[in-house]
């Protein structure tokens, strides 16, 4: 979260979520953390599997 708040005007694109055998952070838990440290939705994108998203945004 530190990462993020330092930042600037980046965007953050979470993704590999759910996967007990490589990642154990759920993109839930991730939210919550976000939201616990004021990181808004438009900064931390949390992808779901197979979304795509449009870089050019």
């Amino acid at each position: 979260m530190a990462l993020i708040a330092a930042s600037g005007s980046a965007k953050v694109i979470a993704v590999h979520m759910d996967a007990l055998d490589h990642c154990r952070t759920t993109r839930a838990s991730l939210r919550k953390k976000a939201e616990e440290f004021g990181v808004a939705n438009d900064k931390l994108i949390i992808l779901e599997d197979a979304e795509l998203f449009d870089l050019s945004k």
